[in-house]
């Protein structure tokens, strides 16, 4: 790859740094806020609340100039609390932004994986989030399991080495199936359901992330394919809350492959302005080259 392709690639991603919008869920106390800051480190971000009154209690952080991360209050408390919160994550799922599209391009579910009560995040998925989807759109849910450090007993998580010990993998795998089937059964979408652990620092105990980085791999994939960039370009630089995972290769070059895709489909879509894209095959590896370089941080 010559250099002159190389800023002609980076041109193409630079004019079609597109918005994007993720809207986070979840009940009280399910760890929303600490994974959104391990994802995006968003004590950076430019915070305040949505414009319209009917997105008011809805806190927003602005990422850059084209990412804003959308934070509903917590579900749970009080009846009518919930359906406050409700009619505002209505209000925002039906938004649309300049082209007519929905504005919101994911929603991200965020529950305690330690809680044997789900019944606030099934019904805030059934009745609320699937409803004002629309058909082309149901499949931009991704289902995070917060807090699986806490599943079953803090004595099958192993706390040197900041993973869950062999006996405790059935249990969250057969976790992730029981959400799975049950929002399947209330919905008939099937939503990635994804098991992790935030991470968070007090004064009493610290723990670096556990599978964030299949958190953000399902992420990336799920946004629409010309704004996986714009994304990826905001997201948490510190090497090492990524790395603590035993699959950390595997979930690394998926987000590599749903970059490079995406550079992919961006040329094609300004037609011959990056002609070294044109050959199917090789325009994947150097758009794969090119997600190397523009994210050494990650890669």
């Amino acid at each position: 790859m010559t250099e002159n392709s190389d800023n002609q690639i980076k041109n193409v991603i630079e004019r079609m740094d597109r918005p994007a919008n993720i809207l986070f869920v979840g009940a009280t106390g399910a760890g929303k806020s600490s994974t959104i800051n391990a994802l995006f480190n968003s004590e950076k971000a430019k915070v305040g609340y949505g414009a319209d009154p009917e997105t008011k209690n809805i806190q927003k952080y602005e990422l850059g100039k084209n990412v804003t991360l959308w934070d509903s209050p917590g579900l749970g408390d009080s009846k009518d609390n919930d359906e406050e919160y409700s009619r505002n994550i209505e209000s925002l799922l039906r938004k649309k932004d300049t082209n007519g599209n929905a504005l919101i391009d994911l929603v991200v579910v965020i529950a305690d994986n330690s809680s044997r009560d789900l019944g606030t995040v099934y019904s805030v998925i059934r009745n609320v989030i699937v409803p004002n989807l629309t058909d082309t759109d149901k499949d931009r849910i991704v289902v995070a399991l917060n807090k699986t450090d806490n599943l079953a007993n803090i004595q099958y998580w192993d706390q040197n080495e900041n993973r869950p010990k062999p006996e405790l993998i059935p249990k969250i795998e057969a976790k992730e199936e029981s959400v799975r089937d049950r929002i399947s059964k209330d919905t008939r979408i099937n939503p990635k359901v994804i098991s992790y652990a935030a991470g968070y620092s007090d004064e009493n105990f610290s723990a670096q992330p556990w599978h964030l980085i299949r958190l953000l791999s399902e992420i990336i994939a799920t946004v629409p394919p010309v704004k996986r960039i714009t994304v990826m370009n905001n997201v948490n630089q510190n090497a090492s809350v990524w790395q603590n995972d035993e699959n950390y290769d595997s979930y690394k070059d998926e987000v590599k492959d749903s970059l490079a895709d995406s550079i992919v489909e961006l040329a094609d879509m300004v037609g011959d302005a990056v002609p070294v894209l044109k050959p199917v095959t090789a325009g994947v590896k150097v758009a794969t080259r090119v997600v190397e370089k523009l994210f050494s941080f990650f890669f």
